[in-house]
C-alpha cells in the first residue's frame, strides 16, 4: 500500500497555514498584553513579560521550524516530462453566417427601445 502522491505537499502546505496562523494570534496576544499592561487588567511582572515574550515569539518560531522540517524530509520531486505538443488538424474552411433578416419597429416600439438602451447608446439630438 503505497501513500497519496500529494502528501508532501499538502503536509507542507498545513505547516505554512500553521505558521501564518500562529503568526497573527501571537501579534493579537502581544496586542492584548500590552493593552494589558497599559489599562492595568494585567499586572506588568517579569513573569508575565516571560509568558507573553514566550507566546509570540515560541508559536512562530516552532511553526517555521516545523515547515522547515517538513520540507527537507520531503523527497526530491524527479522532474515530470513535458508531454508533446498536440498536432493542430487543419479545420475546412468556415462557412458564412447566414444573413440576418432585418427587423422593423414601429415607432413606438423604437422609442421603447431607446429607453431600454439609454446608458449604452450615444446621446441623440431632439427635435426641438
Amino acid at each position: 500500500m503505497t501513500s497519496h502522491p500529494d502528501r508532501d505537499r499538502r503536509a507542507e502546505g498545513a505547516a505554512w497555514a500553521l505558521t501564518f496562523l500562529v503568526t497573527l494570534s501571537s501579534i493579537a496576544f502581544a496586542i492584548g498584553a500590552v493593552l494589558g499592561w497599559t489599562l492595568n487588567l494585567w499586572p506588568a511582572t517579569p513573569l508575565t513579560l516571560g509568558v507573553a515574550a514566550v507566546a509570540v515569539l515560541g508559536g512562530p518560531a516552532f511553526a517555521t521550524a516545523l515547515t522547515l522540517a517538513i520540507r527537507r524530509s520531503a523527497p526530491a520531486r524527479p522532474a515530470r516530462p513535458r508531454p508533446a505538443p498536440a498536432r493542430v488538424a487543419s479545420r475546412p474552411a468556415a462557412k458564412p453566417a447566414p444573413p440576418q433578416p432585418q427587423i422593423v419597429l414601429s415607432p413606438k416600439a423604437e422609442r421603447a427601445r431607446e429607453l431600454l438602451d439609454w446608458r449604452d447608446a450615444p446621446r441623440r439630438r431632439t427635435r426641438a
